[in-house]
């Protein structure tokens, strides 16, 4: 079965969802970041998939989500960021982590990594 991982950060909330075809989460990991992604975004990935039995063979895409305003401006390709309120939501630092965690394993699902 192929299912699709999702990163999502909230505020200092990370989460991994392991999502089945329809979109429904099969499961969940969070924690809270402490400004440590880069250290626990990976670990926590394979601690997921080790609980459910699975490999990064089964998964055919993963998705990122946060709550910064910035992401969610670039993504709509709005302008006019000065003006956003930030306080409380997700990071630069933590965006950029899980935004390229995602970009890269799915590089590796689309060209067959032979490492993976």
């Amino acid at each position: 079965m192929k299912y699709k991982l999702k990163i999502e950060v909230i505020g200092v909330k990370a989460s991994l969802f392991l999502l089945a075809k329809k979109g429904n989460a099969v499961d969940e990991l969070s924690w809270i970041d402490s400004r440590d992604l880069a250290e626990k975004i990976l670990e926590n990935i394979e601690a997921l998939f080790v609980k459910n039995h699975i490999s990064i063979k089964n998964i055919s895409e993963v998705v990122f989500d946060c709550d910064s305003p910035y992401y969610k401006k670039k993504k709509s390709a709005s302008f006019g960021l000065e003006n956003e309120n930030s306080k409380g939501k997700c990071g630069f630092t933590s965006w950029q982590i899980g935004e390229m965690t995602a970009k890269t394993l799915n590089y590796c699902l689309r060209n067959k990594a032979e490492w993976f």
